[in-house]
């Protein structure tokens, strides 16, 4: 069941970037013949959900589950309404923190991790596994969201391509320094960390302050 809901968003996900870039590129052949936009994409999808459930290399695991995570983060922040994103970025880190420290989610991975993630097939596409020290796809896809949110609010804001660019490329790096912190200092207390709050919290600083400007 894991695996079919898995190929259902990685299918989902690169079938409209597939799409996208046919029709917004005006890709003649592709378009002439939309059933090879489809059969392209269920190859890639296939090759995709190979390298994040099979691939025995980390690293190709990791890049797979990147790419799905990170196609995923950019549909949902051009899909829903941007005050609806901003709330689920609130909402979703605290909600984080509860079920780590007090909720299911803090006991189940205290139990899976004797097993660790190659051992445990189950894992195998929802955790982004280096070294020992997991992400969820979840996570990842937040990250995502809000990395794609804030390239989306600064063009809107009459910013331009490269302001937005770089206001992106910094909210990826707030996100890349709450990990380290979160991996540094939080995650040897307990063995285990919500992996959203300081991430989310660093990541959201060109947005609030483009908020602080424009509103």
């Amino acid at each position: 069941m894991k695996n079919v809901l898995l190929a259902i968003v990685i299918i989902s996900s690169v079938l409209f970037f597939t799409a996208t870039y046919a029709y917004g590129y005006n890709v003649n052949p592709l378009i002439e013949h939309p059933l090879s936009i489809l059969i392209i994409a269920l190859t890639i999808s296939a090759l995709i959900m190979y390298a994040a459930i099979k691939a025995g290399n980390t690293v190709v695991r990791a890049l797979a589950i990147s790419a799905y995570s990170s196609m995923a983060g950019v549909i949902f922040a051009i899909a829903l309404p941007a005050w609806t994103l901003v709330i689920l970025l609130i909402a979703l880190p605290l909600y984080d923190i509860v079920m780590v420290y007090r909720g299911l989610l803090g006991r189940l991975v205290t139990e899976l991790s004797k097993y660790g993630e190659g051992k445990y097939p189950i894992l195998r596409g929802l955790i982004l596994d280096i070294d020992g020290v997991g992400i969820g796809v979840g996570d990842l896809v937040l990250y995502a969201t809000l990395v794609s949110l804030t390239m989306l609010q600064y063009v809107m804001h009459n910013f331009t391509f490269t302001q937005g660019t770089l206001a992106s490329s910094a909210s990826l790096i707030g996100i890349l320094i709450g990990l380290f912190i979160t991996f540094k200092y939080i995650l040897p207390i307990k063995k285990y960390a919500p992996a959203l709050p300081i991430p989310i919290l660093l990541g959201s600083i060109p947005l609030i302050y483009l908020a602080t400007i424009t509103i």
